[in-house]
């Protein structure tokens, strides 16, 4: 049955496959399994939905736009919905796909038989439609064993991962994505969750999370100690479900702010979560200066404060505001500005970390909202000093475009050595970029403030090793994920939406020069590196004439003074002051940076710099020939 209704905003068009013969209803004994072959829509504008029944109130199973091809989508109630709902902005091909109608889903994959509509796996198989691999001895890598009856590997001490192919506390196998979990009945497939790391339990945590049909509040953590997810009772009292909700660690401890409780209802709650003793709290104090209800913002935790900035609020708005919450007393603060463009920084989808060394809140990305009616996405970078309360807008020039994130929202971020990593993200440039699920890995080198191609990295330590990197590799971007680091060097990345929502748990290590889980010892990465085209992939380095040689090495820009000829050689580590395009911006990040002794000895950080008047712009405080730039910066043609 097809159905169709066009107006002159939008096309709407609906099919129902239904299991069965004329005039019978659909049987639950049978599945329809959808294969597409062909998806070209405009992304966000023209969504498929495909629900698992013959109404709009049965299971959706995906909500699919942009142009890459889904995964089968398979309903078992014996009927399946399709709805195309299109705008006559801009007209594309649509979709091309293909039913089947069978016994059992999938088929069982060619790896079981059908027996009375049940599928009776072979040996090493699982899943309704035998379409999982449960494991084998060699699928664990050397490294465990396949238990057969929890269809698993049990890995040996120090390795975790689907194949016990993960070695933790280690850089070895740096530079590769590996598989934790593909699928488990306890983490179950949701988007808008958040998931925090805490070392102490060794232990990733996930709370709540929207599955497309249903907001849950179930609390659950993959155990690096059993490399298995686990689920936590629920005891009274119990926050209520929610999604786009933020959540940071302190000691231990969980905390969340806000979400999506209901349709157009946001929290304005703060709960904690203490991992060793298992109990919710709520921090009931409230004050006049206790934020909004809010979703989309973030939560960020400096010493033992918990800054929260930005976000929507229930009228539609966004948030330019900025909180802070005490962690011994819990009373809340509004923080107030002092300087900067406040109306630059109305955001969400937003992301925020802390970096020690400038003191400051790294502020990327996210939905902007330009007017009081229209809102876009951006890639722009802030800093907000956390002492001095200022904004500043670090000013990237197009010709750093090429590692560059395009405008992205619901994305995810976190620090990593002196990188700011970021992946996915809800990407979308009309008539431009049709991509509305990035699957990139961005780098951002917070000392030479450069964009760096993590594949560039990754050339110096791959070799025979790149086709396995790049088969356990996410094959499809997400947005509405989660994200931390475990280990200092491993990045994990759990669940999110690209069309239907995901329910694996996939970890990045990242090479040893962005971030090592030894960061105690100092490497000097640039050190014994001849090719000068694999020196210079690398900002932190420069190829320089040495003076114990006179021959040409790679040399860490730390180290160009006292090793190099030249005191002062070219290079393309770039510099803070060159983005910094006010005296108040210069003033503030142009202040150096406080080193901590947890602070990284062994890499670049912000340079100090002047406001020069003469030429109304922001530079360098170092260099050779400093006394006469300040000279000429102060003067002034006025007489």
């Amino acid at each position: 049955m097809m159905y169709m209704e066009e107006d002159s905003c939008v096309k709407k068009c609906q099919s129902l496959i239904v299991e069965g013969t004329c005039g019978k209803a659909g049987s639950k004994s049978k599945t329809i399994t959808l294969v597409f072959h062909k998806l070209i829509t405009e992304c966000s504008y023209d969504i498929l939905f495909i629900y698992d029944g013959n109404s709009y109130n049965s299971t959706l199973l995906g909500s699919f736009s942009g142009d890459i091809i889904p995964e089968p989508v398979t309903a078992f109630s014996g009927y399946m919905l399709i709805h195309l709902y299109s705008d006559n902005n801009h007209a594309l091909e649509g979709f091309n796909a293909t039913y089947t109608i069978t016994d059992c889903p999938y088929n069982c994959s060619k790896q079981g038989d059908c027996r009375n509509h049940t599928c009776v796996c072979h040996f090493w198989f699982t899943g309704k439609g035998c379409e999982k691999r449960s494991c084998s001895t060699d699928l664990c890598h050397g490294h465990g064993k396949c238990d057969t009856n929890k269809e698993r590997c049990i890995c040996d001490d120090g390795y975790v991962g689907a194949n016990c192919d993960l070695l933790l506390k280690n850089d070895s196998g740096q530079g590769q994505w590996y598989i934790l979990s593909k699928s488990s009945n306890i983490f179950t497939p949701r988007t808008g969750h958040i998931g925090i790391f805490v070392p102490k339990s060794n232990s990733l945590w996930i709370f709540g999370g929207f599955t497309l049909n249903k907001i849950v509040n179930d609390l659950l953590y993959y155990s690096f100690n059993t490399n298995q997810w686990e689920n936590v009772s629920k005891t009274s009292p119990w926050p209520v479900p929610r999604y786009g909700h933020a959540g940071a660690e302190f000691e231990d401890c969980l905390y969340i702010y806000g979400g999506i409780i209901a349709t157009r209802v946001y929290s304005d709650e703060l709960w904690v979560f203490n991992t060793t003793l298992g109990h919710w709290y709520l921090i009931s104090e409230k004050n006049r200066h206790t934020p909004p209800s809010l979703t989309s913002h973030t939560l960020t935790r400096v010493n033992n404060w918990l800054y929260l900035f930005g976000g929507l609020l229930m009228n539609g708005s966004f948030s330019s505001d900025m909180y802070r919450v005490n962690l011994t007393s819990g009373v809340w603060e509004h923080v107030k500005i002092r300087g900067g463009r406040t109306f630059m920084r109305r955001l969400a989808g937003h992301t925020t970390v802390f970096h020690q060394e400038s003191n400051s809140l790294l502020v990327f990305g996210g939905f902007w909202m330009e007017s009081a009616s229209a809102s876009q996405r951006t890639n722009s970078l802030h800093a907000f000093h956390l002492k001095e309360r200022y904004w500043s807008k670090m000013a990237h020039p197009y010709t750093q475009s090429k590692h560059r994130p395009r405008v992205i929202a619901h994305h995810s971020a976190v620090l990593m050595g002196n990188y700011l990593v970021i992946f996915g993200g809800n990407s979308h440039v009309h008539n431009d970029w049709k991509i509305c699920y990035d699957g990139e890995l961005y780098l951002y080198n917070i000392g030479c403030h450069t964009w760096v191609s993590h594949g560039a990295l990754e050339e110096r330590i791959m070799s025979k090793m790149e086709e396995f990197r790049t088969s356990n590799m996410p094959k499809v971007g997400r947005f509405g994920h989660s994200a931390a680091v475990a280990y200092g060097n491993i990045l994990l990345i759990a669940g999110g939406y690209a069309g239907r929502v995901l329910g694996d748990l996939v970890a990045y290590k990242v090479p040893s020069l962005i971030a090592s889980s030894h960061p105690e010892i100092e490497i000097d990465y640039c050190e014994g590196v001849d090719i000068e085209s694999m020196c210079l992939k690398n900002p932190e380095c420069l190829m320089c004439e040495l003076k114990n040689t006179s021959d040409l090495g790679c040399v860490h820009y730390n180290n160009r003074k006292k090793l190099c000829v030249d005191n002062d050689p070219s290079h393309h580590c770039g510099s803070v002051c060159d983005l910094l395009q006010s005296c108040g911006d210069c003033l503030i990040q142009g202040q150096g940076p406080i080193l901590f002794n947890t602070s990284l000895r062994n890499v670049v950080h912000n340079e100090k710099c002047l406001w020069c008047v003469k030429e109304d712009k922001c530079q360098k405080r170092s260099g050779k020939y400093l006394k006469l730039l300040i000279y000429m910066c102060l003067q002034t043609d006025d007489f």
